[in-house]
């Protein structure tokens, strides 16, 4: 009985052996194949990510990755904007090399409960500290900007970083707050670091954007700039000083700059104080090109497509163009403020067209020219116009640096249409008394007051639309006839003293801001 008990007791060991080794046979062949599971799928995701374009395998950087999600939230009220915060100050950028991971980002989801984003946030991959990709986020925030920003607040903005910070000073001289860029679409207030840095900096840039304020650098763009028709203030070795919008940004040149440009670049004595464009390439200046071919001449004639120059003739305005008060402070000025009738701008050139004007000086202005309508002040044009002087006159036709003269006796009649003859050398005839006291009337003008006698000269348009008749005079003469126009003589002495600090107050504003200015005008004789 003892032997076979003993007996028993072997096979029974002997088969719980044999399980075990059945049992770590069967773990062993498990995990083998788990193993085999894992380098298939390892190698078919290497596979799948080579075949994936780089830019959507880049991961999005935590900061702008919240930034996103903030602003999301702050802009529809929900999810708690705090909340959103609150998670964020939390979350470790070292966790994913300054990239948001996977685990970062379902935390982010957690807080938004509509449909796309629970539905993306079940897609992210198992592994917590897996990168997210640029791509992947960007399209969960496109879907969700149509449920939280329903009013379109948010907008994708395309622009040139020209400098931040103290890099930039703006209007008033003080430099630009350390979280502020100056661009080629204005100033903005950025939460970005890469917007901030160099990465972004003379190249186009595609950004998200809330007014004023920029949250994420979302692409590069062109990586060639071409900053046209700035003003260089200043030059020297260190680099450039140059003068946009109102701003003064400073323009570094290393030593990688000024070996690629030491065969093109002119002595920086040269470079100072001039119109120029600048090339750039990966934000870095590849080349200057300044721009020396400027004339000067009195300002005939202003539109918005083109101005026409005594001597010159009318010239087409650059896409590019930029107009520069050289005289007090640096100033940028926009095309109404040159001045009508005045030789204080110097005009830049570029292929026959208009690219940057220069103000290097104010000066005094004494003469207003005045589009005189029609009887009655019915509209701007004359069909034909009968002119008679109190004195002798001087005729003048054809271009101003090419007119051809003639005479007009004291009391001589000279009656003017579109076809006249004195319009075969110009569709311009300019009429000036040659004494200082003439006065010149126009016969068929009617005014409720009489015949109207007009001092100073008569600048005659020829247009498709009939006649223009423009009298120039001194500032003063002109508020000789216009104040007591306004108001009778007999009113008190004060009155008509303020009456003329108006008049003279409108008339100067028009000389500096032209009014009609397609017309040689600054203003017309109408109570408008």
């Amino acid at each position: 009985m003892a032997e076979r008990s003993y007996i028993q007791n072997r096979r029974a060991k002997k088969a719980v052996v044999r399980k075990r080794r059945l049992a770590a046979k069967a773990v062993f062949i498990v995990c083998g194949c788990m193993l085999l599971f894992w380098l298939i799928g390892h190698t078919v995701s290497n596979i799948m990510i080579s075949e994936t374009p780089a830019d959507e395998r880049v991961g999005i950087s935590l900061q702008e990755a919240g930034n996103l999600a903030w602003l999301l939230a702050d802009t529809a009220g929900c999810p708690d904007p705090a909340a959103v915060l609150s998670i964020l100050k939390d979350m470790d950028a070292e966790d994913g090399g300054g990239a948001l991971t996977a685990g970062q980002a379902g935390e982010i989801l957690s807080l938004f409960r509509d449909e796309k984003s629970t539905a993306y946030a079940a897609s992210l991959p198992f592994q917590k500290k897996a990168r997210v990709p640029a791509a992947d986020w960007y399209a969960w925030f496109d879907e969700a900007r149509e449920v939280y920003d329903v009013q379109g607040r948010i907008r994708n903005c395309s622009l040139v970083s020209l400098g931040a910070g103290a890099e930039v000073t703006g209007e008033d001289g003080s430099p630009l707050p350390e979280d502020n860029i100056f661009s080629t679409e204005g100033t903005y207030v950025c939460f970005s670091d890469r917007l901030l840095g160099e990465e972004a900096r003379f190249r186009q840039v595609y950004a998200v954007a809330r007014e004023e304020e920029l949250y994420a650098l979302r692409s590069l763009g062109d990586a060639s700039f071409q900053w046209q028709s700035i003003w260089v203030k200043d030059a020297s070795e260190g680099g450039l000083t140059c003068f946009y919008a109102d701003h003064s940004v400073e323009v570094p040149l290393g030593d990688a700059e000024r070996e690629e440009l030491s065969g093109i670049l002119p002595e920086f004595g040269d470079i100072r104080e001039q119109v120029a464009d600048l090339c750039f390439e990966d934000g870095r200046i590849s080349g200057i090109s300044l721009k020396n071919d400027r004339i000067s001449g009195r300002l005939l004639r202003l539109t918005q497509e083109g101005a026409e120059v005594e001597g010159w003739g009318f010239l087409p305005f650059a896409g590019d163009l930029q107009i520069y008060r050289l005289c007090g402070s640096l100033k940028t000025l926009d095309k109404e403020s040159l001045r009508i009738g005045y030789a204080f701008t110097d005009f830049v050139l570029e292929e026959g067209a208009i690219t940057a004007a220069l103000v290097p000086r104010e000066e005094r202005m004494e003469t207003i020219r005045v589009l005189i309508r029609n009887s009655d002040y019915n509209g701007l044009f004359h069909d034909s116009l009968r002119i008679q002087a109190d004195c002798s006159c001087t005729v003048y036709t054809g271009s101003p640096g090419e007119a051809h003269r003639s005479s007009l006796a004291a009391g001589e009649i000279l009656e003017v249409a579109a076809d006249s003859a004195l319009f075969e050398d110009g569709d311009r005839i300019y009429l000036k008394p040659d004494i200082l006291t003439g006065h010149i009337s126009l016969l068929n003008v009617k005014r409720t007051q009489g015949l109207p006698a007009y001092r100073g000269g008569f600048e005659l348009l020829r247009t498709d639309e009939g006649l223009v008749a423009v009298n120039e005079v001194l500032l003063e003469e002109y508020l000789y006839a216009v104040v007591p126009s306004e108001m009778p003589a007999s009113y008190p002495l004060e009155a008509l003293k303020s009456q003329a600090v108006c008049a003279r107050t409108y008339a100067y504003a028009r000389m500096l801001r032209a009014g009609l200015g397609e017309y040689r005008a600054h203003l017309d004789d109408s109570v408008s």
